[in-house]
This record gives C-alpha cells, sequence and structure tokens, in this order.
C-alpha cells in the first residue's frame, strides 16, 4: 500500500507449532510458543524481535542494519531479551553497524548476539556496542558473537577509526569460531 510501503519495517508475528520453539520466536516482533501450565493451554508470548538475514531458499545479500536497539529497550540501556540477535543465514555482503556513531547498533540481551552459519561470506559487523548499552556502561549481555557452520570470509571489526566493536558482559565467549567456519 503506498501509506505503509515507506514505513521503516514491517511488523514480524510468529506462531511455533511445538513448545521447542520450531518458529525461532525469538527473531520476530511478536512470537508466540504453546504451553500448557495447570492444565490450562496457551501461550508464552515473547516481544521485541530481533533479525535475521537470509534463510529459506533464496540468498540475501547488501543489506544495512544500522542505528538500532536489537533486545533493548528504546532507550538502549535496558534489557528487552530475545531468542536471537541478529542472524546471518547463507546471507552474502551484508553490513550491521558502521564506522560513525550514527550508524552503530546496540546488540544485547539476546540468547545469542549475532550469529553467521550456513556459508554466511563477505560480511561485515563494525562499530556495534555487543553485549553492552548504548551508554558504553550498561552491563546487559547475551550471547556474543558466532561464526559456525562454514561461515567464512566475514569481517568483525576493522582497523579503520570507528570500527571496532565493543563487545563485553557476555554469558559466553565474545566472539566464537567453531571447528566449522572457516577463515
Amino acid at each position: 500500500s503506498p501509506l505503509t510501503q515507506l514505513l521503516p519495517r514491517k511488523f514480524k508475528v510468529a506462531f511455533s507449532s511445538n513448545d521447542r520453539d520450531a518458529a525461532i520466536t525469538g527473531i520476530h516482533d511478536l512470537g508466540f510458543i504453546p504451553r500448557i501450565r495447570d492444565g490450562v493451554k496457551g501461550f508464552e508470548m515473547r516481544t521485541g524481535g530481533g533479525l535475521s538475514i537470509g534463510g529459506g531458499t533464496g540468498i540475501t545479500t547488501a543489506n544495512l542494519v544500522q542505528n538500532n536497539f536489537i533486545g533493548t529497550q528504546p532507550n538502549g540501556v535496558t534489557a528487552l531479551a530475545n531468542g536471537g540477535g541478529v542472524y546471518f543465514v547463507a546471507a552474502l555482503g551484508n553490513r550491521v553497524g558502521g564506522t560513525t556513531s550514527s550508524l552503530r547498533n546496540v546488540i544485547a540481551a539476546n540468547g545469542m548476539n549475532v550469529r553467521l552459519f550456513n556459508g554466511a561470506s563477505g560480511n561485515v559487523i563494525e562499530g556495534n556496542h555487543i553485549g553492552i548499552g548504548a551508554d558504553g556502561a550498561a552491563q546487559l549481555g547475551g550471547g556474543g558473537i558466532v561464526l559456525d557452520t562454514t561461515a567464512h570470509d566475514n569481517t568483525i571489526g576493522g582497523t579503520a577509526p570507528g570500527a571496532a566493536n565493543v563487545i563485553a558482559h557476555n554469558t559466553s565467549n565474545g566472539v566464537t569460531l567453531t571447528a566449522a567456519a572457516g577463515a
């Protein structure tokens, strides 16, 4: 619709078909997981949503993810945890963040803050606050950055001024390369 096509993003809703979260609700704005509590059937609702780049049958390329709070309240210093923050699935040549503060993302308090896998290649993650709030001090944690399952030739940080990510207070390693991940 001409009235909505210029909106900055879509509103994503997912319903999982089982209690193991088959729909990966953590990357949606609203996620519903079926639950039975005290004999009453209902849903666990998750809010906040992360971002998934790639997946399905197509290859996703040349996306920019900049100036977002992923896993935080709009103030950038209060956690609003997601199951997943930013996922790259067979995604090529995408950029998360940038070398100026106006391009920086705050990616924190997610089960996995950033994950690159299944052939994700040529992606750049730079200038972000990962596991730490927009103020550079709030300790929000999360799952750090993981490169696995044939992810290769990706850049985390860089040598240009402003390219370094601030990665702190994560519940696991800041950056993890699995045995299957490439260079």
